[in-house]
């Protein structure tokens, strides 16, 4: 298990989003800023650490993580189903 801080968890999701054509940089940054809002907020996650506004780091299990919700909100995306990924969205 590593640990990754949260603008590294962040940049390496939004990477593994720009192996996806249709995801323009309007979509990416739009999941950036709901990602950011869902991590500040999980003050009882086992996997997430919220030490201040600015610090928070992202306990991960499987380096693969970030390619899964990459692939996740593409496929929520082309399904047209964004709702529903961030209404199920957790770490």
């Amino acid at each position: 298990m590593e640990s990754y801080d949260i603008e590294d968890f962040i940049e390496e999701v939004k990477f593994q989003m720009t192996e996806y054509d249709v995801l323009e940089e309007e979509m990416i940054l739009d999941w950036e800023k709901k990602a950011r809002n869902y991590i500040m907020r999980q003050r009882n996650n086992k996997n997430v650490i919220v030490k201040s506004k600015e610090e928070a780091y992202i306990k991960v299990y499987d380096d693969e993580l970030m390619a899964q919700i990459a692939l996740e909100y593409y496929r929520a995306f082309r399904d047209k189903k964004l709702f529903d990924y961030w209404r199920t969205f957790k770490l």
